[in-house]
């Protein structure tokens, strides 16, 4: 293919040359799995650097809004940089927030179906104080799909309900063991708007984390709710393990783990140590979900 200087380098073949020449190896290289070209390099010693370098690379010679991308990271000789998870997310979330900036929308986000959905979990007050409407719109705009606020009572969430209902930002209503009749009817009330992804039902009438949780019964109730208002039903509140994951997703839509995930992170020493812990326990909870 006629590739001058091209050497050997880490298990593969490197070499210098135009984009065509790239193509030309895509094309008829019989042994080669992938062709890597090199779009930029700069030194991260740390997260914040590594953020700025990723994103100073003119991804849009090479990506549009609606390509799809995937990012691996290999970590060596890099002490603030040891987990190559870490480092794969912060250069994704580079390369989508440059093409975001410059492109006026996220790569690969499909609003209608997407693979994941984010649900943005507080309280009402920074809402309140931030502006209702302002906050529904810097949530679109960043990708979030819903709004679940812990103690907005349904019966008062209209305002912000339906500026959510313009802008394509849902809004999650809570019930509990306690929840009257009344109150499931103000629920199926709010979701004929058609803004209620799904509704949470808290396991529990007690603290946030408690080893006191019937996951089966909470996940039973999950789905005689479900019958009765037609939406899709997730059990939270003491979900911490895969046992309590099965247990509750035997009938229940899903579930929610919170304190469990907060506890990891307090825990951990380092960024690196908290993402890996928190990976592990996602995972754990994946599978109980999965043998549901």
């Amino acid at each position: 293919m006629r590739i001058a200087g091209a050497k050997g380098d880490h298990g593969g073949v490197w070499f210098e040359g135009p984009l065509e020449m790239g193509i030309r190896v895509c094309l008829h290289a019989r042994v080669a799995v992938r062709v890597l070209v090199r779009l930029g390099t700069f030194d991260a010693p740390d997260a914040k650097s590594l953020y700025a370098g990723a994103r100073a690379i003119a991804w849009t010679d090479w990506l549009t809004a609606k390509s799809a991308f995937a990012v691996h990271a290999s970590v060596r000789d890099t002490p603030a940089l040891t987990h190559s998870g870490f480092v794969a997310l912060k250069v994704k979330d580079a390369v989508a927030d440059a093409l975001r900036d410059a492109l006026g929308a996220r790569p690969d986000v499909d609003t209608e179906s997407p693979d994941v959905g984010i649900v943005l979990f507080g309280y009402y007050n920074p809402i309140f104080v931030h502006g209702e409407a302002r906050t529904v719109t810097e949530a679109a705009r960043a990708g979030v799909d819903a709004l679940l606020v812990v103690d907005l009572p349904v019966e008062e969430s209209g305002p912000l309900r339906e500026l959510g209902r313009q802008a394509g930002v849902g809004l999650v209503p809570l019930l509990a063991p306690t929840s009257s009749a009344a109150r499931v009817a103000a629920v199926r009330s709010a979701a004929e708007g058609g803004s209620t992804p799904f509704v949470y039902y808290v396991s529990v009438t007690g603290v946030t984390g408690s080893a006191a949780v019937d996951a089966a019964g909470a996940g039973h109730r999950a789905a005689s709710l479900k019958a009765e208002l037609g939406l899709p039903v997730v059990v939270g509140f003491g979900i911490d393990g895969r046992d309590k994951a099965r247990e509750a997703a035997a009938e229940a839509d899903g579930v929610v783990a919170g304190t469990a995930l907060v506890r990891l992170i307090e825990e951990q020493p380092s960024p690196a140590s908290r993402l890996s812990a928190v990976e592990a326990l996602v995972r754990e909870l994946r599978a109980g979900v999965d043998e549901a």
